[in-house]
């Protein structure tokens, strides 16, 4: 698991699934960790199809097709390995059941976003529901459908301080 150690990881709040705007559906991601600058993109929805209607004329937002665990950083996404969902008016076949999408956004118009997160959505045929999402800000990427637990830090703080009195203990 890629374990974001130098951003802040938020869970649940900075992703949103909203009725209507730019489509059907409008998906809504905050590029900032605070909450103060988000950004959107539509799309309708057509039984075990969404259809990419639009998106926010802004610093924007890359959302992608993506499965549970998968990798979700800068070579994966430069490496090609997700279909990108921004091809106006082109339906794409979810299915029935829990889908997932990948997001990379930030504070700049082009270049390199450094943030990265995924959403968790259910199609049960006649609606979308959204069950889970995650917002990375400043890291190097997250693992799709994962979110980080509080141990997991402490287990990588405690790793770090056991190497470093073996590196001090080894040079006397």
């Amino acid at each position: 698991m890629l374990l974001p150690l130098f951003g802040g990881y938020v869970s649940n709040s900075n992703i949103s699934l909203n009725l209507g705007g730019l489509g059907d559906y409008e998906l809504k991601v905050f590029q900032d960790e605070p909450a103060t600058d988000y950004t959107i993109i539509g799309f309708d929805h057509s039984g075990s199809d969404i259809i990419f209607r639009n998106l926010a004329l802004d610093e924007g937002s890359d959302w992608y097709f993506t499965n549970f665990n998968d990798p979700f950083n800068a070579a994966t996404i430069g490496g090609g390995s997700y279909v990108y969902f921004n091809q106006f008016d082109q339906s794409f076949t979810v299915g029935l059941g829990v889908f997932y999408l990948g997001v990379n956004t930030g504070l700049v118009i082009s270049g390199n976003r450094a943030e990265f997160g995924w959403v968790e959505l259910l199609n049960t045929g006649t609606e979308i529901q959204m069950l889970s999402n995650a917002m990375e800000y400043g890291g190097s990427g997250v693992n799709i459908g994962i979110v980080p637990e509080s141990s997991s830090y402490a287990l990588c703080a405690g790793l770090i301080c056991v190497m470093w009195v073996v590196l001090i203990r080894g040079k006397k």
